[in-house]
């Protein structure tokens, strides 16, 4: 992404000087970039920022991604998105009791609004459980993504 951004934003005369990604683009690679190209390059995300997140659920995410000895993956939007459909789930499965099925899973996720912690999911007919949008910028202090 690098040659683009660059192309893009440092050349002559600029065809796009601000520029934004969906959260499909964020990696590991451009977390922890420094390149003066990423300066407030921003991304639009569904949760917000796993490493700076007060929510309880993001401080329980970094917490296992600490004890099973992950910490680069502390700032993983992907990995954070993981853990919060897998805890979804998880808890989803308990409340179902006996031998889940497909249709009994539905059913409880679509049966009342789940808190995990900071972060409130409920279902619509659309099977939407989240509609917050974060928009989050590469910092030019420490390169790190802010909201």
């Amino acid at each position: 992404m690098a040659p683009v951004m660059t192309e893009l934003r440092i050349r002559a005369s600029p065809f796009l000087a601000p520029v934004s990604g969906l959260s499909h683009v964020l990696c590991n690679k451009l977390a922890f970039a420094r390149d003066p190209v990423y300066r407030a390059f921003a991304v639009t995300c569904p949760y917000p920022n796993p490493l700076y997140a007060r929510a309880d659920v993001a401080v329980r995410f970094r917490d296992a991604m600490a004890q099973a000895g992950l910490d680069h993956a502390e700032r993983s939007y992907s990995a954070f998105e993981g853990f919060v459909a897998g805890t979804l789930v998880t808890r989803a499965i308990v409340s179902v009791r006996g031998t889940p099925t497909r249709e009994a899973l539905a059913k409880a996720l679509r049966a009342k609004p789940v808190n995990l912690g900071g972060l409130r999911i409920e279902f619509d007919e659309r099977q939407v459980g989240w509609r917050q949008v974060s928009f989050l910028y590469k910092s030019q202090v420490d390169g790190n993504f802010r909201s």
